[in-house]
């Protein structure tokens, strides 16, 4: 599933992915996190292919997108504090010499993950790795979900018969904090 959300991830406009993630964030806690989540990704892919700087003297590009990505992973966290539906906590990668700190993420499109050189706050992760490197298509796609206002399929160990539907009202009020940066979202 591509849509909207993968147009605007996969595409270079940065007056669309503004007016996706506005979208995306009059959804409540759960569109507040795909913004968030599609930020932190798109950092985390770039600060991989980046080299260079701006100029002599300028921070390089991947430290740039690197400290986006930082900044990204702390507002899904913040995020996620408001989505009491979705599992979600830190463990260790001990076969990673620096970025041994993992935060996963339980989407109802399958987990994600992302590794941090610092534990962020939130809980110790319960579950383990997947094994499967999917973060784009299942990130891309769960905003997509929010957008249109559908239940992806529940994965097993995830979401289960009775649990909240998607449409239910969260019990948590959204932090006014996040929901003040509707009109300010970076998409670089």
């Amino acid at each position: 599933m591509s849509g909207r959300v993968g147009s605007a991830y996969y595409g270079s406009d940065a007056e669309q992915t503004r007016a996706l993630y506005r979208d995306l964030a009059t959804y409540g806690p759960l569109g507040v996190l795909a913004v968030h989540l599609l930020q932190a990704l798109k950092a985390s892919v770039r600060a991989k292919r980046y080299r260079g700087a701006a100029g002599r003297g300028q921070p390089r590009y991947r430290r740039l997108a690197y400290d986006k990505k930082i900044w990204a992973i702390g507002e899904v966290v913040r995020a996620l504090a408001h989505c009491p539906q979705i599992r979600y906590g830190w463990a260790m990668d001990t076969q990673q010499p620096f970025y041994r700190h993992v935060l996963y993420v339980d989407l109802p499109t399958g987990q994600v993950s992302f590794h941090m050189g610092q534990r962020g706050a939130g809980p110790t992760y319960v579950g383990l790795w997947d094994g499967t490197p999917m973060n784009e298509p299942r990130i891309v796609s769960f905003g997509q979900h929010v957008l249109d206002g559908t239940e992806p399929v529940y994965l097993a160990g995830i979401a289960h018969e009775g649990d909240p539907p998607w449409d239910e009202e969260p019990q948590l009020e959204l932090d006014e904090r996040l929901m003040s940066q509707v009109g300010d979202f970076d998409t670089r």
